[in-house]
């Protein structure tokens, strides 16, 4: 039994360290925490801490030298309990940052707060949630969809977004759009080159809401990440 225990001990994850907004407010405001942002760049773009480095999840282990050693380094999401920004600490310090924290109760909590946030408006205009999207704290994650999987009742799909991440989400087909339009069964044709097969290198956006689950998919087949930019 003390064995198994200290087998037990041995693999769980050492807890990340976290931060308060209102003590990550103030080394900020004392030239002393680089802030960055975990998440993709669409939410990035809708709203996040003044003076945030968008740096999403994914290209932390290519760009972590652009930080600075000198200081504390804090990472945030909108996750429910900072399981992106505990997994940026953890490659941070992997990469020698072992000088850095995860915002505790992430993006919404630095709101909550009263504290600055920034909106990039020409993209928050382009990018603009559809209006089929019934949720008010909704992110995207848009890409190429690399694993599909159609059941009667529901769909579940991975998507390689262009934020270099990996994305899964589950939505029934009553969800499906196409180019922004209310799906229909010539869609199909469309999407799939035989029935649950899709198509290679459909693209698609999903839209998720954080805070019951629920998703949405618009999508663009033949589009590519230039022409959707």
């Amino acid at each position: 039994m003390l064995i198994l225990l200290a087998l037990l001990f041995a693999t769980a994850p050492v807890p990340v360290r976290t931060i308060t907004p209102a003590e990550l407010r103030d080394a900020m405001l004392n030239h002393e925490a680089v802030v960055i942002d975990v998440r993709g760049s669409v939410p990035f773009d809708l709203g996040h801490i003044e003076g945030a480095i968008s740096m999403p999840l994914g290209l932390i282990a290519q760009r972590a030298s652009e930080l600075p050693q000198d200081k504390l380094i804090v990472a945030y999401c909108s996750c429910r309990r900072e399981e992106l920004s505990d997994n940026a600490v953890r490659q941070l310090a992997s990469h020698g940052y072992t000088n850095a924290a995860a915002l505790k109760g992430g993006y919404d909590a630095w709101v909550d707060g009263g504290f600055p946030i920034v909106r990039h408006v020409d993209e928050e205009q382009r990018l603009s949630v559809p209006s089929f999207v019934t949720c008010n704290d909704v992110t995207s994650h848009a890409g190429e969809v690399i694993s599909y999987k159609r059941g009667r009742s529901k769909t579940v799909l991975r998507i390689a977004t262009d934020e270099k991440t990996t994305e899964e989400v589950t939505v029934t087909q009553e969800r499906y759009y196409l180019f922004g339009e209310k799906f229909t069964k010539a869609g199909w044709a469309r999407i799939e080159s035989k029935r649950g097969v899709l198509r290679p290198h459909t693209r698609a956006i999903a839209w998720v809401c954080r805070s019951s689950g629920q998703s949405w998919i618009d999508w663009r087949p033949g589009e590519t990440r230039a022409n959707a930019e």
